[in-house]
């Protein structure tokens, strides 16, 4: 598989990198606890490089999968926390660019290419869901959901039911009560025109959700791949700077073999974000080459993150121009990197068919005494 990077994905690189290293401050660890970089992210909307698989016809730029994840990369070598709330702000627009109709489309993603308004999903993955209910005569979408940290965004895609059939549904929050209840903010969702805020068909919820879960995989797995390469290479710069009896650090042989091994782990998890994305763009979104992206990603994340800060000797580590340890807090304390990922690796699901069958032969053949 040819997986070299044309011009058009070299030009996303470049202009994703050059707007992190111009728009970014380099010296905060991480964003507070509901709070979103609105100025940030309104550039960013302007430099096309949020929501930038959706459609020019709909104000986007229009990417396929590997040059969205070259921007994640890229921002994500810089402040992986800032990448990760941009990323966020256009979170379930890809249910609405593959599933809506056209009208639901126009309504949304042109507010979320140009920076007009965010989005976000609930109860994709468990949790509250909506139910179409029969209200004084009329059919209406009821029930309550919860929000995603942070500011309410704009619109919402929310798993529901119809005629019970799991469904999702486009809500619009404004006009919809939201409230606080259980150390959770909820929103009240009533809809009238039920039938215009079904997305895709009806019953189509678990197909559609989980080709979505699998594309967000791959988007997070090249945050934590720049995650590692910013981690990386924070360690390299102060290393190089820094002299130890009479030498610069990094040419001591232990510490160039651990610069080594995490150079490895890294170039091993880019081949396998890339050949997600290259497999997405062909058509094929692939659950398992995703999930194996994710976790092989989120893997390298954490021991770079951690063997950079570890390189950090003596009191530079704490300098601001050094600040290694955004990358260490986002990558040990994400939930979606290892270790607390939910997403395991299990040997019956990654084994083809073929091998299955081996596998039940082998079984076989062991409870018969063969040996």
């Amino acid at each position: 598989m040819d997986l070299e990077l044309g011009e058009k994905e070299r030009l996303v690189r470049r202009l994703a990198r050059e707007f992190a290293l111009r728009e970014f401050p380099d010296l905060k660890a991480g964003l507070a606890e509901g709070e979103f970089p609105f100025a940030v992210w309104r550039k960013a909307c302007e430099a096309r490089l949020v929501g930038s698989r959706i459609p020019q016809e709909h104000g986007g730029a229009g990417t396929d999968m590997l040059a969205s994840i070259l921007i994640q990369e890229e921002l994500s070598r810089r402040n992986p926390a800032l990448a990760e709330a941009l990323a966020s702000a256009t979170l379930g627009s890809d249910l609405v660019r593959r599933f809506g109709t056209e009208e639901q489309k126009e309504r949304c993603l042109r507010p979320l290419a140009e920076g007009r308004a965010r989005m976000g999903v609930a109860g994709l993955e468990g949790g509250r869901t909506l139910r179409v209910e029969e209200r004084g005569g009329r059919m209406e979408v009821r029930g309550e959901v919860d929000l995603p940290p942070g500011p309410v965004p704009e619109y919402l895609v929310a798993k529901g039911w119809v005629e019970g059939l799991p469904s999702l549904f486009l809500v619009e929050t404004a006009g919809n009560e939201v409230r606080e209840a259980e150390g959770r903010t909820l929103l009240a969702v009533r809809v009238e025109a039920w039938e215009e805020s079904v997305l895709g068909e009806k019953g189509g919820e678990p197909r559609m959700t989980s080709e979505f879960l699998t594309l967000c995989r791959i988007e997070r797995a090249g945050q934590a791949l720049g995650t590692a390469e910013g981690a990386l290479e924070r360690a390299l710069r102060y290393l190089t700077e820094r002299e130890a009896t009479g030498k610069p650090a990094w040419e001591y042989s232990h510490t160039l073999r651990k610069l080594a091994e995490i150079k490895t782990e890294v170039e091993a998890s880019r081949w396998l974000v890339y050949s997600a994305a290259f497999s997405a763009d062909r058509g094929r979104v692939d659950p398992v080459l995703a999930a194996m992206a994710e976790w092989k990603a989120g893997r390298t994340a954490v021991t770079a993150a951690e063997e950079a800060s570890m390189l950090h000797e003596g009191t530079w580590g704490h300098l601001e121009d050094y600040r290694i340890d955004r990358f260490r807090t986002f990558s040990l304390l994400h939930p979606r990197f290892p270790p607390f990922s939910a997403q395991r690796l299990t040997p019956s699901r990654f084994l083809s068919e073929g091998l299955e069958e081996v596998e039940k032969l082998l079984r076989r053949g062991v409870n018969r005494g063969v040996s």
